[in-house]
């Protein structure tokens, strides 16, 4: 699915009352800093995944002198998706007319990858930065993954409660683990499954971007407990420990992505230009991943794609989006720096930006 058109009302400092068509191929979104560009492509993300990638709340991505947003965008097959939220917090997703009350369900038809300034960060954070990277492949694939993993993390939340209400009911302590168990077992079988079919695709791709590293770098499930033990050996072996601090120390919840060079961690050993085509090559190869699955491409959001990456790379991404066939959407200040980079054959539309206003500025071929 892709999107056709997006209307916009109360984000930031955009205004787009009357919705523009986009190219369902290669759209890129032109204007000063400042203008608005991210703005449009962080409205899109919203509709996918009703959150933002700039602020942790929507009441932010409200315009300072409106109570709510508004946005409306018409999908492939003249499919309608509507998304509202308010300074109060109240949220409500509409799709052909029908309430969502699941995000899931439309991060599901809309699979949305972002490339930004801050993709690099996936290496130097945290395992959750990672894990949520991973879990949105396997989200897309495995059809068992979401209910899975609420399950789990349903049992993992009663047990946490348990454990710091002492004087702590065993019996009660075991029935949830029963639980926790079995649904963290069938959370990482899938995690794993998901990283073995990934691993070829990712080093094809970064052997694409930077040849000479690609040989040497490896990609390793973490599980978020002792290797080579059984989780329910763990969860046993850690029952005290976890009863005296009031938490559950490992599990899926604490899984990750081990990528190294060498034996040494790449965020280590890699120029902030490697680690950014490293996390482009995983991204991209995730998407890959996701069209050999469903036979249908992903959407990438780039935001100033120039200055992320040098041309020799910027020409490289855009031939994988163009092999995969994908919807694009691509921020850039001087709209030259990318718009000569596609195949004559590439359908690509161009917008300009200024004042929080787009307009169409023509289109090729």
């Amino acid at each position: 699915m892709k999107f056709d058109s997006l209307k916009v009302e109360g984000v930031r400092n955009l205004s787009i009352p009357s919705p523009l068509k986009f190219s369902p191929r290669i759209n890129l979104i032109c204007g000063p800093n400042g203008s608005g560009k991210t703005s449009i492509i962080e409205s899109l993300y919203v509709l996918s995944l009703a959150k933002s990638f700039r602020s942790r709340s929507l009441q932010s991505v409200i315009q300072k002198d409106q109570d709510s947003m508004l946005l409306h965008a018409l999908l492939t097959d003249n499919q309608r998706l509507g998304f509202m939220y308010t300074n109060e917090g109240e949220r409500k997703i509409r799709f052909q007319g029908e309430t969502i009350r699941s995000s899931a369900d439309i991060a599901q038809m809309l699979p949305v990858q972002l490339l930004d300034h801050r993709m690099f960060e996936i290496l130097e954070d945290g395992p959750a930065a990672r894990r949520q990277l991973l879990d949105w492949g396997v989200f897309h694939v495995e059809p068992q993954f979401l209910p899975e993993w609420r399950a789990y993390s349903h049992a993992l939340k009663q047990r946490n409660a348990l454990l710091r209400k002492p004087p702590v009911n065993l019996k009660s302590l075991v029935l949830w683990e029963r639980p926790l168990l079995q649904h963290a077992v069938n959370v990482q079988d899938m995690r794993a499954r998901y990283v073995e079919r990934l691993k070829p695709i990712f080093n094809e791709t970064l052997g694409v971007f930077v040849p000479s590293i690609a040989k040497n770098i490896h990609l390793e499930l973490a599980s978020g407990w002792r290797k080579n033990e059984s989780y329910q050996r763990v969860i046993e072996d850690q029952r005290d420990v976890d009863l005296k601090q009031g938490y559950t120390h490992s599990g899926p919840h604490r899984a990750d992505i081990k990528i190294t060079l060498q034996g040494a961690p790449a965020e280590q050993v890699l120029s902030r230009g490697q680690q950014k085509m490293l996390v482009s090559a995983l991204k991209l190869a995730q998407a890959v991943l996701y069209k050999n699955t469903h036979g249908r491409p992903s959407i990438f959001l780039l935001d100033d794609l120039p200055a992320e990456l040098d041309l020799e790379h910027r020409t490289a991404l855009c031939r994988w989006l163009e092999s995969l066939e994908c919807q694009a959407f691509i921020t850039s200040i001087d709209a030259s720096a990318v718009q000569s980079l596609w195949h004559v054959d590439t359908e690509v539309a161009v917008f300009h930006v200024e004042h929080g206003q787009l307009t169409q500025g023509g289109s090729s071929p």
